[in-house]
């Protein structure tokens, strides 16, 4: 096994993002023909998200399923899923 998938099976998906960005900071994490992200770019999508959901009444821990489009945007979702104007909000 590769060192740094030993790594990724110990960790939580959250915590190896926070890993990533805090190691890999502005290289590209995803790209496409949209763009690209960087992972500090990759992990505040994932805050901004887990903070839109826990203000949606869904608890920590919950396991979710999230229909996103296969692309850049999908992978940082919406800018205003944590507003109350986003996705979550009917």
């Amino acid at each position: 096994m590769v060192a740094g998938a030993q790594i990724a099976d110990e960790l939580t998906v959250s915590q190896l993002i926070c890993r990533l960005a805090r190691d890999q900071g502005e290289a590209v994490a995803i790209a496409d023909a949209e763009g690209a992200v960087s992972f500090r770019e990759l992990e505040e999508g994932s805050r901004r998200i887990a903070a839109g959901l826990l203000a949606t009444g869904t608890a920590k821990g919950s396991k979710i399923g999230l229909p996103l489009p296969v692309s850049v945007s999908g992978a940082i979702w919406h800018p205003d899923f944590g507003s109350g104007t986003g996705a979550g909000h009917g």
